[in-house]
């Protein structure tokens, strides 16, 4: 951990177990380090809570949609998704 804690950036997708995801945005928090998630491809149990701490989330129109259940047709709509 003594290399890795030394990053700048943690980038995570969601090709990988979910917990795995989890245990790397708590140890960017925990060091100091930004975290950028692209939550693809979309998980609708990706947990909102868990990923809040992420210095980054980068969902396209219909993952936000997916993981918030907002629409997304109109930008005051991605603006009220991206908040939740």
């Amino acid at each position: 951990a003594t290399e890795i804690s030394k990053c700048k950036l943690i980038v995570l997708q969601l090709e990988i177990p979910l917990e795995t995801v989890y245990y790397a945005i708590d140890f960017g928090v925990k060091h100091g380090i930004d975290v950028l998630l692209n939550p693809a491809p979309a998980q609708p149990d990706l947990l909102l809570s868990r990923v809040r701490a992420c210095t980054y989330f980068t969902p396209n129109e219909s993952e936000l949609s997916l993981l918030t259940g907002m629409p997304v047709e109109t930008i005051p709509d991605v603006r009220n998704a991206a908040h939740t």
